[in-house]
Formats: C-alpha cells, sequence, structure tokens
C-alpha cells in the first residue's frame, strides 16, 4: 500500500473573553464530528501562516497568534482511498480580534463558541480535547 506525508495546522482560538472556538463539520466517513480548525499547508507556507489561513476560513475570525511555536502536534495514521496517511498537525494558540462566525467556509457546518469545559468535552477526537485542554490551562 502506498504511503504519504501530509502536514496541517490549525489553532485553539480563544474569544476575549475564554470561550473555545471549535467547529462542527463532517470526517472522511461522512460522520459529523466536532473539531478544532485545522486544514492542509499550501506550497511554501509556514505552519503558523496555515494555521491562521485555516482558522480564518473554518471559522471567519481574524486572529492573532499567542506564540511563534506551537502549543501541541499531534501525528496520526489513516487510510484514504487505498493509500495509507501519516498526518501531522501543528496547533497554535490564537486569540480572536475580528471577524465574524457567519462568515466560515462550506467545508463547516457551524462554527461553536463554548466555554472551554464544554467545547474540549464536545470534541471528537480525544488527542485534540488533551491537547485543547493543555492549552487553555497555560
Amino acid at each position: 500500500m502506498k504511503t504519504v506525508f501530509e502536514h496541517s495546522a490549525g489553532g485553539v482560538v480563544v474569544t476575549a473573553d475564554g470561550k473555545l472556538v471549535v467547529v462542527r463539520t463532517v470526517n472522511l466517513k461522512g460522520k459529523p464530528v466536532i473539531t478544532l480548525p485545522k486544514g492542509l499547508l499550501e506550497r511554501g507556507e509556514s505552519p503558523l501562516a496555515a494555521a491562521r489561513r485555516e482558522v480564518h476560513e473554518e471559522t471567519g475570525f481574524e486572529v492573532r497568534a499567542t506564540s511563534e511555536k506551537p502549543v501541541g502536534i499531534l501525528e496520526y495514521w489513516f487510510v484514504r482511498g487505498g493509500v495509507r496517511v501519516k498526518k501531522r498537525v501543528d496547533f497554535f494558540g490564537f486569540g480572536v480580534v475580528g471577524g465574524d462566525a457567519s462568515l466560515h467556509d462550506s467545508e463547516v457546518d457551524q462554527v461553536l463558541i463554548l466555554s472551554p469545559l464544554d467545547a474540549i468535552a464536545m470534541l471528537s477526537y480525544p488527542t485534540e480535547a488533551d491537547l485543547a485542554r493543555v492549552a487553555m490551562e497555560r
């Protein structure tokens, strides 16, 4: 089976009043999931730039990074279309500085702005929940 590597970036996004921003979308099997906003790096794009772009596209919010370094990195494997994929996702911390959740792109069904406890409890992937929990404790 062919193996490919994918590099994505995303964000742990916090509003001015301390709420966490997550998105409802569908996974590769078409099942609804709640996740942190993220997506693939474009050619020549840094992980931080990709994270900022993806957060803006998926949430409609303009954001400012809280650090130049990731708050966490997740790596995992999956199979898509008969191809084994090793994926790395660099997550950065962001604060909302503008924008509007109604401006999210079509990949996202809904942008949710929740208390950190509620958002973390709703995240579909335990590794993302753990990463968000640690990032929120910083």
